[in-house]
């Protein structure tokens, strides 16, 4: 099924994209991030943290590229394959 995928460039803060108030609350789905965080992101963030967006559909590759941030939504039902890759470069 079709992803909708949100990337933020290296250098973004954690609190620009976890805000500490939003965190703090017991009761977040994580499609409140998608609600709440996201438009004030888009609206308000400096250009250079602005999020990038895509949609990503069956039988489609996305590569994340090291120190972005992302999340993604299910926008269909969907399965994914994940690789993670660390070479000894991350591990200085």
């Amino acid at each position: 099924g079709r992803k909708l995928w949100v990337l933020l460039p290296p250098g973004t803060p954690k609190s620009v994209v976890k805000p500490p108030a939003w965190m703090d609350k017991k009761d977040r789905e994580a499609i409140d991030w998608f609600l709440y965080i996201l438009p004030r992101l888009r609206e308000s963030a400096p250009a250079h943290l602005r999020p990038l967006q895509c949609v990503t559909y069956p039988g489609e590759t996305i590569l994340v590229p090291g120190g972005w941030w992302h999340t993604v939504l299910n926008l269909d039902d969907t399965m994914a394959v994940t690789q993670n890759f660390c070479s000894t470069t991350c591990f200085p």
